[in-house]
């Protein structure tokens, strides 16, 4: 089977590390594709850097000039899926992959200081960490959900504890009695 995971660029691009994606191309090789987000203006949610406001909409400047983002918004589409693999490398495009790109790190925390940088920037070669990318010209914040409503927890008050092993091994990866069918060697 296939799974699809959702996370910030950060968490899940290939960085040497102790980072998710590291150890997600270190399990799954070749089958493990990883795809980078960006976008070029609209808006946002993220908990203010320098604030005790809590989750908050922050409007995106269009993005710095020169930059992965800005080059993508140059393309005029709304929309775009890029298979960084499939561009032949002495192309002018395959040059461009190969070259380091600052780009915006929007996460949890924000700051919307006027360049439009916020400090969340960071110059990287694509093809290093990523083996496509998804552009979105122009994203829009996430709407809360009009009655408030929650879903409904899982987890009941009778439901008994974590094993022991588990909470022990929070920081350290999977309990030592847990393997996968992926490797032959305990993770």
């Amino acid at each position: 089977g296939r799974i699809a995971l959702w996370a910030h660029n950060g968490h899940i691009a290939r960085y040497a590390g102790d980072a998710m994606g590291h150890f997600l191309d270190e399990w799954f090789g070749s089958r493990h594709v990883v795809f980078g987000f960006a976008f070029g203006t609209g808006s946002f949610q993220a908990i203010a850097a320098d604030g005790p406001e809590g989750l908050r909409d922050f409007a995106a400047p269009p993005p710095p000039v020169g930059s992965l983002d800005e080059t993508l918004m140059r393309t005029g589409l709304p929309l775009l899926a890029l298979d960084l693999a499939r561009v032949p490398g002495d192309s002018e495009a395959g040059r461009w992959r190969g070259e380091p790109h600052v780009t915006r790190s929007a996460g949890a925390v924000f700051s919307d200081d006027p360049d439009g940088t916020s400090g969340f920037a960071q110059s990287c070669r694509i093809t290093d960490h990523f083996d496509g990318l998804l552009f979105v010209a122009e994203t829009t914040a996430a709407r809360p959900n009009p009655d408030r409503r929650r879903l409904p927890q899982r987890h009941d008050a009778d439901d008994p504890p974590a094993p022991p092993e588990f909470a022990a091994s929070m920081c350290d990866g999977l309990p030592r009695t847990w393997t996968t069918r992926m490797r032959r060697r305990r993770i």
